[in-house]
């Protein structure tokens, strides 16, 4: 079960074009990956290869394996389909979660990143500008792609709002009451409103957890390692 998971996860990182924001940089340090980013880090765009293998060196990146990178994407739906045949019921709908889980977190990372590139990235040529347009694209298609064969995907993370204004003060504090998720089509369904009692809802994760899961996905760093 673990192996099918750790696949269709390493898939989102193949040909993954990202970078890291100076304003992310105080909330870094009070977590233990501050030993691993540097100030000489911030602000520069850096990639993961179709073997995910990380560089910064742009001359050698290969834009056609980032242009046809939702083949990675297709894979997974194909890998979910085939598993959902193959185990039981109970680890599938645990496989199925944990990648609805980072795939919510990745079509929100690369929609931000896309949008304010030129706010963190001098000089960008209009090939890096198009390579995090299209990555953008391609994680918004496959979220939609998956809700319609998988179900909703919910994004904890960023559903609650105490922790999606968390990540629009690191977002550049003048951009952050633009800040839109990605839009999904959806068909829409009639909705029975009925009156309950406000409930207090109970955190999902804390911000530590969350800062954790997204430094972890986002920079490929094995948490559980690091002292």
């Amino acid at each position: 079960m673990n192996h099918i998971f750790y696949a269709i996860r390493d898939n989102l990182l193949r040909s993954y074009i990202y970078y890291i924001p100076d304003s992310l940089f105080e909330n870094i340090n009070k977590t233990a990956y501050k030993n691993l980013i540097k100030k000489t880090d911030l602000n520069k765009v850096s990639y993961f290869d179709e073997d995910r293998i990380g560089s910064t060196n742009l001359s050698n990146i290969n834009t056609i394996d980032f242009v046809t990178k939702s083949k990675y994407l297709q894979e997974n739906i194909l890998q979910l389909f085939k598993a959902k045949e193959t185990i039981n019921a109970i680890e599938f709908q645990f496989v199925l979660d944990a990648y609805k889980e980072h795939l919510g977190i990745h079509t929100f990372l690369t929609e931000q990143m896309a949008k304010h590139l030129k706010t963190y990235i001098k000089n960008v040529t209009p090939t890096i500008e198009n390579l995090f347009q299209k990555q953008a694209q391609d994680f918004a298609k496959h979220f939609q792609q998956m809700t319609v064969h998988f179900g909703a995907i919910e994004k904890p993370q960023f559903s609650d709002k105490n922790i999606v204004e968390r990540f629009k003060e690191k977002f550049s504090q003048p951009l952050a009451e633009k800040l839109e998720f990605p839009k999904i089509n959806t068909v829409d369904t009639p909705i029975i409103k009925k009156e309950k009692k406000p409930r207090k809802k109970q955190p999902i994760i804390t911000n530590e957890e969350a800062d954790n899961f997204l430094l972890e996905t986002v920079f490929n760093v094995d948490f559980s390692k690091v002292k």
